[in-house]
């Protein structure tokens, strides 16, 4: 389309464009033609189909047939967007539906639950484990399900149970703990739960009632405290160990078949009930400490040191497999020793006056040495397979 530019001398007005502003014309005369504004009609009167036009025309009248153009049929954005993203293509045309994208995205798989809770100290047990945060949704997708919760720790849930809860003790790394340490305290007997560690700690006169341990899986009871322990020791599990102070462990002490017993009775004047072993037994008396003597029983192994002086008062007895007994404190095994072990049999009579009872052994071998002042008094009877005694005359009975 071209324009004209007109001088109209009636008025003298100079037009560029709109020469109906001057008043002389009816503007139809300022242009080639006006199929620019006819066009225009034309195309917004039919709304079906997008107006395609160059620019709009601006002689005539605006178009005003018809709505906004629809812009035809909805965008579809291709194929199904990659990853789980919607569909980008085309932004929607005006009018027109939205664009339809692709495929909802996948949702997260679920999170890894939380591992497993540890237990403290062997006390109660581990917590569980926090379970897994849920997968962040994809885009148009489902969430992930949340991860499962982590299994509870292992832990010392029985000790607590059967040692804090019954308020015997206290767990300490899965031992039951029983606190008798202050003056008297006790009295009236400590039983230790079955199946666990226990150790018992006694102070002066404490535990009197005695210990009953004979249930626990092993056994550590410091009978440390002066007079401590008056009652009987019973002892139990797979090993118990014992500890008498001054005058301590005077209710004797129990160490049961299967059982390995370490029997310290090193404070003067311990353990004056006689020692009875069923189970493998070390024995160590101190001054005047196991008076009643050491009885070990068949199928026992015995091994029992009277350093101190006037320790083991009562007779030593041998009758399991093996049995060592060494009298190095004066005027110790003053009871005699008698072995009838089917093994072998150790004795040693070194200490000045020591071993003034009858010295007897028998079973495969039997060494005696008496080497000690006037050790052996009473003479040594071998009937083994195999004797070896010096220091002394043979003599039976």
């Amino acid at each position: 389309m071209s324009y004209k530019i007109l001088r109209l001398t009636g008025s003298g007005c100079l037009l560029f464009a709109l020469a109906a502003a001057c008043g002389n014309s009816d503007g139809g005369e300022l242009f080639n033609d006006g199929s620019g504004g006819a066009d225009g009609s034309a195309a917004g009167a039919s709304g079906a189909t997008t107006a395609t036009g160059g620019a709009p025309a601006t002689g005539g009248a605006p178009a005003t047939g018809g709505g906004p153009a629809t812009g035809g049929a909805p965008a579809t954005g291709g194929g199904p967007a990659t990853g789980g993203g919607p569909a980008t293509g085309g932004a929607p045309a005006t009018g027109g539906g939205p664009a339809t994208g692709g495929a909802p995205a996948t949702g997260g798989g679920p999170a890894t639950g939380g591992g497993a809770g540890m237990g403290m100290g062997g006390n109660a047990a581990g917590a569980a484990g926090v379970g897994g945060v849920a997968g962040s949704a994809g885009v148009g997708g489902a969430a992930g399900s949340a991860g499962a919760a982590g299994a509870a720790g292992a832990g010392g849930g029985t000790c607590a149970v059967a040692c804090e809860d019954a308020n015997i003790g206290r767990c300490v790394g899965g031992v039951c703990v029983i606190d008798c340490s202050t003056g008297l305290s006790c009295a009236s007997g400590v039983t230790c739960p079955a199946g666990l560690p226990c150790r018992v700690n006694c102070g002066g006169n404490g535990c009197s009632g005695g210990i009953d341990c004979s249930e626990a899986s092993s056994c550590d009871l410091n009978c440390t405290g002066s007079g401590s322990c008056s009652g009987r020791v019973a002892c139990g599990g797979t090993a118990c160990d014992v500890d008498c102070g001054t005058n301590a462990c005077a209710g004797g002490i129990e160490c049961p078949a299967g059982t390995s017993c370490n029997l310290d009775c090193g404070g003067s004047g311990s353990c004056q009930t006689r020692i009875a072993c069923e189970g493998n037994c070390r024995v160590d008396c101190g001054t005047n400490a196991c008076s009643g003597g050491v009885g070990c029983t068949a199928g026992s192994q015995c091994d029992v040191r009277c350093d101190g002086s006037g320790s083991c008062l009562g007779q030593i007895a041998c009758a399991g497999t093996s049995c060592d007994a060494r009298c190095e404190g004066g005027n110790s095994c003053a009871g005699g020793i008698a072995s009838t072990v089917t093994g072998n049999s150790d004795i040693r009579c070194s200490g000045s006056l020591s071993c003034l009872g009858k010295v007897s052994c028998g079973g495969n071998t039997c060494d005696v040495a008496c080497s000690g002042t006037s050790a052996c008094a009473s003479g040594v009877c071998c009937t083994a397979s195999t004797c070896n005694v010096s220091g002394a005359t043979p003599s039976c009975p």
